[in-house]
């Protein structure tokens, strides 16, 4: 268990490039997997362009070109706190069962005051002891308020990137693009922002209208321009198309717009 990040948490910039997996006289970068746990998932690495990556656990199995999401359930517990904590503290306790050491690690933790909703906050999840009922959290920064125990409640998110996957039909947020292929239970690295090459889901994405910019992400993991079945008004944003023509596009290469 850590009460501070037991990995390097970044942000990684260029020049600072992840380490190489390989551990060879080749760079990769973060076009490598591998089993060893590096880096804090979620762990944010910039390119010189602008493009931005994000350090994650494959839960599935993941190919290069198509988009992957976050596999996490709903938020876990909203539950009383079982114990007080007092203004200063890094440390709150959550019932929630059984829990893994540090596999919160990244998430985040709300504190719902019970006495005024208007001071509610949120905290993010440095550490947290390997449990099955009451769980020691370790916060990012101390409380500014007290914990009051049976009256103030509260509720865990888990690391958006922990258990990243390609499943269709899933009702969790697209996260990014794998920049390799890779097996379950590997470590490796998304593109989540920048100039990306991604599979379409439909013909006529390399061959827009006029002014047709604007892609969506599909339920096959891939994309969809804005006009044709498969991409709807609540479908999520991907990002647009980044290379001009009209008919017969490369690629076409795709502004992704995941996360910055």
């Amino acid at each position: 268990m850590s009460t501070r990040f037991q990995y390097n948490s970044g942000p990684l910039s260029d020049g600072g490039s992840p380490r190489d997996f390989a551990l060879s006289t080749h760079e990769f970068g973060p076009y490598q997997s591998e089993a060893i746990q590096r880096y804090i998932y979620g762990t944010r690495f910039l390119m010189w362009d602008g493009r931005v990556f994000k350090y994650a656990l494959s839960h599935g199995e993941l190919e290069s070109y198509h988009g992957c999401r976050d596999n996490n359930d709903a938020a876990l517990g909203y539950t009383a706190a079982p114990t007080a904590a007092a203004i200063g503290d890094r440390m709150v306790q959550i019932t929630l069962g059984s829990r893994a050491e540090d596999d919160l690690v990244g998430g985040y933790i709300q504190l719902y005051d019970g006495g005024d909703i208007d001071t509610t906050c949120q905290r993010g999840i440095i550490g947290n002891t390997k449990s099955d009922t009451t769980v020691d959290v370790y916060l990012d920064y101390p409380l500014h308020q007290p914990i009051v125990a049976s009256t103030d409640a509260m509720e865990v998110y888990e690391n958006p990137y922990r258990a990243i996957t390609e499943v269709s039909g899933s009702t969790s947020a697209w996260v990014g693009v794998p920049c390799v292929s890779c097996a379950a239970a590997l470590k490796t690295w998304i593109q989540t922002w920048g100039p990306c090459a991604i599979s379409p889901g439909n013909t006529t994405l390399d061959d827009p209208a006029a002014d047709e910019r604007t892609v969506y992400w599909g339920t096959n993991a891939v994309l969809f321009e804005a006009a044709v079945t498969g991409a709807t008004s609540e479908s999520q944003h991907a990002g647009y198309i980044l290379n001009s023509g009209g008919s017969g596009i490369a690629g076409p290469i795709i502004m992704l717009m995941c996360s910055t």
